[in-house]
């Protein structure tokens, strides 16, 4: 139930589609909405995972920010 309500089903469909799956029938539409589901996280994830690099590189201080801060901290 819980990854259907991620996959975008709302409340109400759900109570349509769950007699239709304890009867074997709609099982199809179900994993299409699952497999939609997994491609999007597997896309989010992705761009997390790419931005992270430039990110760290942006957030990171330089050398140069050490030395003048009295980097390493005693």
């Amino acid at each position: 139930m819980h990854q259907l309500r991620g996959a975008g089903y709302r409340i109400a469909p759900l109570r349509a589609l769950m007699p239709g799956l304890r009867s074997g029938r709609g099982r199809e539409d179900v994993a299409a909405a699952l497999a939609v589901r997994g491609t999007g996280i597997a896309v989010r994830s992705r761009a997390l995972l790419d931005a992270s690099v430039p990110l760290s590189r942006v957030l990171a201080p330089s050398v140069d920010d050490h030395s003048s801060a009295g980097w390493p901290p005693a």
